[in-house]
């Protein structure tokens, strides 16, 4: 393994994961690390924030909590359908054999599956797990922090996986574009 480093950018990466969006071990890896979306941040990572940003909010901001009979069901059913979605989207990829990773290279359009309801399954999955979290907490105040979590994704990843997904696979996106919606 070559010891040497090249700096290609300013992203986001998984901890404890090999961080390829910040720094290559072999410099011919170059050209294969900038084949991505470049999104502005590791979903993930945005996951965990927002939702440490609404227990937060929760416990410092004084609402009424939503009733356990409704509040608790509904914390499952979230809880479950994320993680079968997330799930269902990820064994997708690799089936396809195409990077889950965002900042990875993406090497074909995958229309089966979860893709074939919903352009950003996983995204919506860790909608549904973000707003799992409020319903456990019961907490009216912790929803707000979906709206900064749905911008970002939106803007910051979404817009720029589809930029990027367009300009290398053209037509064949555009299409999968026109017949798939983006969430639902």
């Amino acid at each position: 393994m070559s010891a040497q480093l090249a700096f290609i950018g300013h992203r986001w990466c998984a901890p404890m994961e090999t961080c390829y969006t910040f720094f290559v071990r072999n410099p011919h890896e170059l050209q294969s690390a900038k084949d991505s979306a470049g999104v502005l941040v590791f979903p993930p990572l945005l996951l965990v924030l927002c939702a440490v940003a609404g227990v937060l909010t929760w416990w410092v901001v004084p609402s009424t909590p939503l009733p356990a009979f409704f509040s608790y069901p509904m914390a499952v059913l979230c809880t479950t359908a994320g993680l079968v979605l997330d799930r269902w989207a990820q064994r997708s990829l690799r089936g396809a054999s195409t990077a889950v990773h965002p900042s990875h290279t993406t090497s074909v359009v995958v229309t089966s599956g979860a893709f074939a309801r919903s352009r950003n399954p996983i995204y919506l999955a860790q909608g549904l797990l973000l707003a799992a979290v409020g319903f456990l907490l019961r907490g009216v105040a912790y929803f707000w922090v979906l709206v900064p979590w749905f911008a970002v994704i939106r803007v910051g990843v979404i817009a720029r996986e589809e930029r990027y997904l367009l300009g290398k696979f053209r037509r064949q996106y555009a299409d999968y574009q026109k017949t798939v919606r983006r969430w639902i």
